[in-house]
């Protein structure tokens, strides 16, 4: 079965409420902000890195809805503005493509190489033969400098066996440390936050009573899934509401 090339419903929940302020959280927000192209965060399971990449998922897709919001020219003959269509942003588990039969493993591969967004998760849980097609999609990300996220449960000498220094010479093309290391290859350490990584709420609504379709509420989803039409479709959905 062809994977669905979205975060699990459980984290895909999880990234849209109010998180705790993680070590790969904060790391999230100062990179998305960067510029750079590649974010990888390695370290221990339950270190809430996979829920930090969900976080940029969101992220990195209200960006290729942004641009695809602004002309990109216009017409020669009617002068109207041409507008080019949202690139994707996908999400892939690296053990996912080990299940895939060849021809589906390179459509999947293919679509995460040109991609707008991509976050590629638990990276090390697939085969070397895996990991090498995996390496080839990331150097032509790299390459492009397209956002790209990754995450793996491995330390950093056994990612760079894996992965070879191919991808890591890539990723410090986004920054460097004083030591000469990549930037933004990050170590995620800390406690076990698996159960402890969404902020709790002082009141919890009742089953449905927030999915009712309020201004306050419809203004938020909009906000969520496409900022840049929020305010006007906002103001529609207040001023339908307030008719007599």
């Amino acid at each position: 079965m062809t994977p669905s090339l979205k975060p699990p419903t459980p984290l895909w929940d999880r990234a849209r409420r109010p998180l705790l302020e993680t070590q790969a959280l904060e790391t999230s927000r100062l990179w998305l902000s960067s510029g750079a192209w590649g974010l990888l965060m390695l370290g221990g399971v339950g270190r809430g890195k996979s829920l930090a990449a969900a976080w940029l998922w969101h992220r990195l897709r209200d960006e290729a809805l942004a641009v695809a919001s602004r002309p990109a020219g216009t017409h020669a003959d009617s002068g109207r503005p041409i507008y080019r269509r949202a690139g994707d942003t996908l999400w892939l588990r690296a053990r996912e493509v080990q299940r895939l039969e060849w021809a589906a493993r390179s459509e999947v591969l293919g679509r995460c190489a040109t991609a707008a967004g991509l976050v590629l998760d638990e990276m090390g849980a697939e085969d070397e033969r895996v990991s090498a097609a995996i390496g080839d999609v990331l150097e032509q990300r790299g390459d492009a400098r397209l956002r790209t996220v990754m995450t793996s449960n491995l330390g950093g000498g056994a990612f760079l066996k894996r992965y070879g220094d191919r991808l890591t010479s890539r990723l410090r093309a986004g920054g460097v440390t004083p030591e000469g290391g990549a930037q933004w290859a990050v170590l995620v350490q800390g406690e076990d936050m698996r159960g402890k990584d969404v902020e709790p709420t002082s009141e919890e609504p009742r089953e449905n009573e927030d999915r009712k379709a309020t201004p306050d509420f419809m203004a938020k989803i909009l906000s969520e899934e496409a900022p840049e039409v929020a305010a006007m479709l906002g103001a529609l959905v207040r001023r339908t509401s307030e008719a007599p």
